[in-house]
């Protein structure tokens, strides 16, 4: 969706009502800028009229899409076109709202032209990381996605790195202690490495022989 159309929103609204639009901010290789709009999530119209700050801001914002309460970053700014750039020195590009005096220039600026919609950016907490929020569907997906089993590569290094382990704590401790591998054919465990089939089973060098496979 492009920022023209973006501005479609704020056709009807009343004076004091700010457009916000969820998405997130892409920048190409030449330099140009563009808003991704989030289609999970519609437009929303925050009331300006109460709010002092950027902090109030980011509240009603919030609450607008039913996330109060969750542990949600929302990254806020707007867009400045090529005339407006001028009048603050700056390049067409993307303007952060961090602040309350970010918010009063906004507010300023929006007053001048309905069209200067709000961006936000929202992100949650993930595993410790900050990704991009998900959609309901998303995590719904996720929730009920069935437990896969590790390919044969993965399994069979997890293997080895389990039998590195125990036979690391064999050495330290001094002694064998004894595995599933470590079994006669009657099921009885051989905990001295001893028993119906140990002529098969040879230490040398730090090298463990079991039934004739080297592990």
């Amino acid at each position: 969706m492009t920022l023209t159309g973006a501005h479609a929103w704020t056709v009807g609204l009343c004076n004091s009502c700010i457009v916000v639009m969820a998405g997130r901010w892409i920048m190409f290789d030449n330099g140009a800028w563009d808003f991704k709009i989030d289609n999970d999530k519609m437009g929303r119209a925050v009331d300006s009229s109460r709010i002092r700050g950027d902090e109030e801001l980011k509240t009603c914002i919030v609450a607008a899409y039913g996330l109060l309460g969750r542990e949600v970053l929302a990254e806020m700014s707007y867009w400045l076109n090529d005339g407006e750039s001028e009048m603050v020195g700056l390049v067409a590009s993307p303007v952060e709202i961090a602040t309350d005096k970010d918010f009063r220039i906004f507010k300023a600026l929006h007053r001048a032209d309905k069209s200067v919609n709000l961006f936000v950016t929202l992100r949650e907490s993930v595993g410790g990381k900050m990704i991009f929020l998900r959609s309901e569907r998303v995590i719904w997906v996720q929730m009920n996605a069935p437990v896969r089993p590790p390919d044969e590569d993965v399994a069979f290094l997890m293997e080895v790195q389990q039998i590195e382990e125990r036979y690391k704590r064999n050495s330290l401790s001094g002694g064998m202690v004894a595995t599933s591998k470590d079994q006669d054919k009657s099921g009885e465990t051989l905990a001295d490495g001893s028993g119906a089939n140990s002529e098969n089973c040879e230490q040398e060098k730090g090298n463990v022989c079991l039934s004739g496979e080297w592990k």
